[in-house]
């Protein structure tokens, strides 16, 4: 089996096996699919832009004409080097000419293959993952280590540090996509340059608009059973690469925040004192939105609401789960319950 994982990614990354015949780089983060497979394609070319010895494709190409992958791949390199063919948005007519490409000794060409979220069953995946001459490199929604890898190296070309709490706020806002995390992170050194050290308001000031609209414009909809802005914010942060599983975590965390508050008020607190009390304080931006969420969820329902939220977080977390459209029926079933609650408020004697 040559499907790697963890450590052994980033191993085969620094030293890519020279016998090689196909590699895969496929998942849903977009943006890590592409920033590795531009480096497995730096190191098996000697130069990535000679047409002569890099040769690129993609699904479509193959579709419309399947002997061309082998031609491609058996022709002469005029100089130094391998033969490399590239396919990006490979799929099944990727796999179905390269199932008779793989133990084609002609030559000695490596195909790297670019593809999306890959079933366990895609005939491409199993090809990559059981065939000796080949490897699969799965891009998943990134993790801590590998977002405080990929930090650290955005932070040393501008020659800055980061506060550790000021690391821990960024770390929260990035992890959707491995490219616009990059470019999160590169902004954010533009602004702090020549600062020395990174602050929690450098991270805010740089990056806050960013988790402002993917994040409470998508759960303050579904809270307050606005589903027309609902349905937009969610599609605006889907395409802008935001994973539902990052949105459902930030619902999860506005349910508590407003469980803490619906228990003060259980406990005969003030909403005023209870607001003032939060650790970290409540944004005054954010005043108005709580406020109107919170007689449309009486506390028996935030957590009955809040377990059902993080069960469903979980399963996204599972590949074979198709993520968005689960997140979307959740926010979407939350935005009605929460419109049908405020139409019950609005009846007089209800």
């Amino acid at each position: 089996m040559t499907a790697l994982k963890g450590a052994r990614i980033n191993s085969f990354l620094s030293t890519p096996e020279r016998a090689a015949r196909l590699v895969l780089v496929y998942g849903p983060d977009a943006g890590l699919v592409a920033e590795r497979a531009g480096l497995l394609l730096r190191a098996y070319a000697a130069d990535p832009e000679d047409p002569f010895s890099v040769s690129r494709l993609d699904e479509g190409d193959i579709s419309a004409d399947p002997a061309r992958l082998a031609d491609e791949a058996r022709a002469m390199v005029p100089g130094p080097g391998r033969r490399v063919v590239t396919i990006s948005n490979g799929g099944a007519a990727t796999g179905s000419a390269l199932e008779h490409l793989i133990d084609d000794t002609a030559g000695d060409p490596v195909v790297l293959v670019s593809a999306g979220d890959l079933r366990p069953s895609s005939k491409l995946r199993k090809l990559a993952e059981n065939s000796a001459r080949s490897f699969a490199l799965p891009c998943y929604l990134d993790e801590a280590g590998a977002l405080d890898r990929m930090i650290d190296e955005e932070l040393a070309r501008c020659e800055l540090s980061i506060a550790a709490d000021a690391r821990a706020h960024l770390r929260g806002l990035l992890g959707a996509d491995r490219g616009q995390s990059r470019q999160e992170v590169g902004k954010l050194c533009l602004y702090a340059l020549g600062a020395g050290t990174i602050t929690v308001d450098d991270v805010e000031q740089a990056c806050g608009d960013v988790a402002d609209m993917t994040l409470e414009q998508v759960c303050d909809g579904a809270l307050e059973g606005r589903t027309t802005d609902l349905e937009r914010s969610f599609a605006r942060a889907i395409a802008q690469g935001v994973h539902p599983v990052r949105l459902l975590g930030a619902l999860s965390r506005q349910i508590s925040l407003l469980l803490t508050l619906a228990a003060g008020l259980a406990a005969g607190r003030s909403l005023s004192d209870s607001i003032r009390s939060l650790r970290p304080p409540l944004h005054f931006k954010r005043r108005d939105h709580i406020m109107a969420q919170l007689p449309l969820w009486p506390m028996a329902r935030l957590e009955r609401l809040g377990r059902d939220v993080y069960d469903r977080e979980a399963a996204c977390r599972n590949p074979a789960i198709p993520a968005e459209a689960q997140a979307r029926q959740t926010f979407l079933s939350i935005a009605l319950s929460a419109r049908n609650a405020a139409g019950r408020n609005a009846r007089p004697g209800a």
